[in-house]
């Protein structure tokens, strides 16, 4: 029997390539028989260029950029030589992961440092393309901070230049300057945004209404953030003539993948099937009998293109049996029909909701006992 493991990360937990050890060694405990294909995930979030990379042999750049609130930090971009593009993993500078809990609220933090890192890795390495990588963002900015440290000149209501844009700076922008810095140094760059959300910019469906509150975002704080966003959409709507709010996708982010869709005339594509073509994830259940993957929260974002709809939807294609492992399950019975009605197994049915890594890292051996008892046999 040919078991694939292939989860995601589960966020503020245990990454895809721990869960995937765990799984690989307690399946090999019970059946030392059974090959274990395993292919840790990602899907634009943390761990996407470490995922992409223990696949590939890119260069790793390290550089000095600034966290979500502006402090200095240590992150890292993939060169490849070969095709001439650079891989940004947003989430290393502008990540969620990068605070403590008590310091998320996205009415206060900037995507400027992942701005910085572009901006280095265009001016060192002049590469044809950029692939920039959304997910598990601690910002709700538009983008603008990133546009900034690019070289745009964001001013407010009182003609004053915004340096570092944040959420709460949104609903007082009057203006965003393309400058000539900034057209000098995109020029001749292809960018593409890599993620798997289908939001659009504002709105009820888009960046704030649907994410903010998991980055620290009050009610209230919701409410002044979208009303930032349509400020930004119809500053957009103004410059570029595009509605951000008919672009499936441009809230990804906190509303980020917008802001390069519109200023730096972005192409947006999936996340979960760009890093599967450096995984070979088809390949892997196309030789499979069984597939278990999994993600932190199973729920209607899920069927936004996540990793597990991707898997679900290749799995189907193959005829290969799904299982899905995740940290808790809010999908109704109606929404696991679109994935195939798998088999799933929630680790907060476990633990009661109280997680640690130890207790993931227990819980995830439960499970593999259980899948070989209901499942495998």
């Amino acid at each position: 029997m040919i078991i694939l493991v292939c989860p995601d990360s589960f966020k503020d937990s245990l990454n895809s390539k721990a869960i995937t050890r765990v799984f690989s060694k307690e399946i090999k405990n019970i059946n030392s028989e059974v090959n274990i294909i395993a292919i840790p995930m990602a899907d634009g979030g943390e761990g996407t260029l470490d995922i992409i990379n223990s696949n590939n042999d890119f260069e790793i750049i390290e550089g000095i950029t600034s966290d979500p609130l502006g402090r200095s930090v240590v992150s890292s971009f993939l060169w490849d030589s070969q095709n001439q593009a650079i891989i940004v993993e947003m989430a290393q500078a502008s990540g969620i992961e990068r605070l403590a809990l008590k310091e998320r609220n996205c009415m206060n933090t900037s995507s400027y440092g992942t701005g910085i890192q572009i901006k280095l890795a265009i001016e060192k390495y002049k590469p044809k393309k950029i692939y920039l990588t959304l997910g598990s963002s601690a910002t709700n900015d538009a983008g603008l901070g990133m546009l900034s440290a690019m070289g745009c000149m964001v001013y407010n209501t009182c003609g004053r230049i915004i340096d570092i844009p944040k959420g709460s700076d949104l609903i007082n922008v009057s203006k965003i300057v393309v400058t000539e810095a900034f057209k000098s140094l995109v020029v001749g760059v292809e960018v593409f945004i890599i993620n798997d959300v289908e939001n659009v910019f504002s709105g009820l469906d888009g960046a704030a209404h649907t994410y903010a509150s998991q980055k620290g975002a009050s009610k209230e704080d919701v409410l002044v953030l979208d009303k930032g966003l349509q400020v930004i959409r119809d500053i957009v709507i103004e410059d570029k003539g595009i509605n951000l709010d008919y672009i499936n996708g441009a809230g990804a982010a906190g509303g980020m993948a917008g802001g390069g869709y519109a200023y730096m005339n972005a192409k947006m594509i999936s996340g979960t099937e760009f890093i599967s073509q450096f995984t070979k994830l088809e390949d892997a259940i196309r030789k499979a009998d069984l597939v278990i993957t999994g993600e932190g929260r199973l729920d209607h974002q899920t069927l936004q293109g996540k990793l597990v709809y991707h898997v679900a939807e290749l799995c189907e294609l193959h005829g290969k049996d799904m299982i899905v492992v995740c940290g808790a399950n809010e999908m109704s019975a109606e929404e696991l029909t679109q994935i195939g009605d798998p088999a799933v197994y929630a680790l907060n049915e476990y633990n009661n909701g109280k997680f640690t890594d130890e207790t993931t890292i227990r819980d995830l051996k439960k499970v593999v006992n259980d899948i070989f008892k209901n499942v495998v046999g």
